[in-house]
This record gives structure tokens, C-alpha cells and sequence, in this order.
């Protein structure tokens, strides 16, 4: 299985899936025009990796652990679906046995940002680091 890299637009968030160093970057902006078709490949990818975890297969054990990193500076309610169903994937990958940690950043003074980060970890039922970063 490789890893999932997708790089980003004026809409479209930068998507770094790497399954060698475990880190899980998504980062940018999330409008998509047609957001089911820009996440379908990344919601595919995840169900395959969570396939191979819960398989046992080669790809699924070589994974050790998950760094989810999101650093998001908008993304509208359509994205704010799939960003909750990727969590919930990883979610899933980490109550099978890999280590998760994931860390929502968001720029020093944005309370709605952040207020994101909490429900998403709130609905996602997983706990979330908060990461301010300076402007």
C-alpha cells in the first residue's frame, strides 16, 4: 500500500498520508466545488488502510503508530463532514491497536478554529491536542 499524497489548490486542502513516518497531514483550505469527489479517493484510501489493519495484512502491522496532523485555515461545512469521517476512520485504526495522537492547530487568536478542533474531537469521541500556533 502507498502512502497518499495530494497536493493542494486555491480550494482544496494539501493531503499527506504517509504511512513511513506515521505522520497524517491535512492542511490549508477545504472548499472544494464537488467535495464528495475530492474526498472519495481519500475516504477509499483510509478504508483500505483500515482494511489491512484489521486484516493483519503486511501494509496494516508496518504502521505503528498515527500522527494526525490538521492544520486547517478554513474548510466549509461539506469539508467539515469528511474531516469528521477521517477521524472516525482513524479512530476506528487506533481501538484496533495503533497508537493515534492527533493535534489540531489553529492560528494564535482563532477561537472558531479552535471551537472546530473541540467538536470535531467532542464527535469523534478522541481526544484532540491543541496547538497555537503565532501568525
Amino acid at each position: 500500500m502507498e502512502s497518499l499524497l495530494i497536493h493542494p489548490t486555491i480550494s482544496t486542502p494539501f493531503i499527506n498520508f504517509d504511512l513511513n513516518s506515521g505522520i497524517f497531514e491535512m492542511s490549508g483550505v477545504s472548499r472544494p466545488e464537488d467535495v464528495l469527489d475530492f474526498y472519495r479517493p481519500v475516504m477509499e484510501w483510509l478504508e483500505k488502510l483500515e482494511s489491512n489493519v484489521l486484516a493483519k495484512t503486511t501494509a496494516g502491522q508496518e504502521l505503528k503508530k498515527i500522527q494526525l496532523e490538521y492544520k486547517m485555515d478554513y474548510f466549509n461545512t461539506g469539508s467539515s463532514k469528511f474531516i469528521l469521517k477521517i477521524t472516525k476512520v482513524l479512530s476506528s485504526i487506533h481501538q484496533a491497536g495503533k497508537d493515534l495522537s492527533v493535534t489540531w492547530h489553529y492560528e494564535a487568536g482563532d477561537e472558531q478554529m479552535r471551537e472546530d478542533g473541540e467538536y470535531l474531537a467532542e464527535a469523534a469521541d478522541i481526544e484532540f491536542n491543541f496547538q497555537e500556533d503565532d501568525e
